[in-house]
């Protein structure tokens, strides 16, 4: 760990009713401080729900961690949702849509109440303002996915997700500068969605992906939205390759003055062929959500 340090995430797994007590006394980072456990329920004595921010600083870089096990107000989950096929054709019936939340409730603004997880966050960065930021969080802020609803693409739909997080962030008006890119899991596939003018969204969840492609299809067509004028809050999604195999990401460590470069990498065997390496650019950008959180167009 000393040549590779692990930053470990605490997701939805790590819930005090779930892992949570094995994440604190083996995978949490900080030092054990008796007062934070004052409030821990009776039944998980070594778990606490909410836990603040903090960062991890680098040379040139710093990472910012937030504790997402669990957001107030979901009232639907993407683990709700099984992988299936998406292709081309599929792609083009949503050609010029604004994707919606996944909870219909999101679109309000209303909706996503989870500041705690976010409280500290712009102070981080203050402290490191002249470094590359990564925002690292087991839930992604800008993940694409889609639900068939009945026996074709035409009563399905596409979705956003995670619409409380957005909404969070917005409500706590969180602004940070010189952002690469979101770092999560959660979606259990490779995705790298490329809003306009928003930091990469980059989903390693295909880590719990099975080897062999699942018998009810690939979501890889979700990667042709950025040919189609779709929108994700207000912004127009430019890339959004997805690919549901198992596999993991390498970012490259590039010079200040140099695009940093992420390519996903899929496993196969002699009974299997994965798919080829996926690449994207990572671009630093401004994290600034709308200030009415995830709202549709009128």
């Amino acid at each position: 760990l000393r040549a590779a340090p692990w930053i470990v995430l605490r997701g939805n797994h790590e819930l005090c009713r779930r892992g949570g007590m094995g994440w604190f006394r083996y995978l949490d980072p900080r030092p054990v401080d008796p007062a934070l456990f004052e409030g821990a329920q009776t039944a998980f004595p070594w778990c606490v729900t909410q836990t603040p921010p903090y960062a991890v600083d680098f040379d040139r870089d710093q990472w910012l961690v937030l504790d997402t096990n669990e957001v107030e107000d979901e009232e639907e989950t993407i683990d709700a949702d099984v992988q299936q096929a998406f292709t081309a054709e599929d792609a083009k019936k949503f050609a010029g849509t604004a994707v919606p939340p996944m909870s219909a409730d999101c679109a309000t603004g209303a909706i996503g109440n989870s500041d705690w997880m976010i409280q500290g966050l712009a102070e981080l960065q203050r402290k490191a303002p002249e470094k590359r930021h990564w925002l690292a969080m087991h839930r992604p802020l800008f993940g694409l996915a889609f639900e068939n609803q009945g026996d074709n693409a035409s009563e399905g739909r596409l979705y956003g997700f995670q619409c409380e997080l957005i909404n969070a962030f917005a409500k706590e008006g969180v602004e940070l500068s010189n952002v690469l890119a979101v770092v999560s899991g959660h979606f259990h596939n490779f995705q790298a969605m490329q809003l306009e003018n928003y930091p990469t969204q980059l989903i390693f969840g295909n880590g719990g992906t099975q080897l062999a492609t699942p018998l009810n299809g690939q979501p890889s067509a979700l990667g042709v939205i950025g040919d189609l004028n779709v929108t994700m809050l207000g912004e127009r999604i430019v890339k959004c390759p997805t690919i549901g195999e198992f596999g993991y990401g390498v970012i490259s460590v590039a010079a200040e003055e140099e695009v940093l470069q992420v390519t996903a990498i899929f496993m196969h065997d002699h009974s299997f062929a994965g798919s080829g390496n996926v690449s994207a650019e990572l671009k630093p950008r401004l994290l600034k959500l709308p200030a009415g959180g995830w709202t549709l167009p009128s």
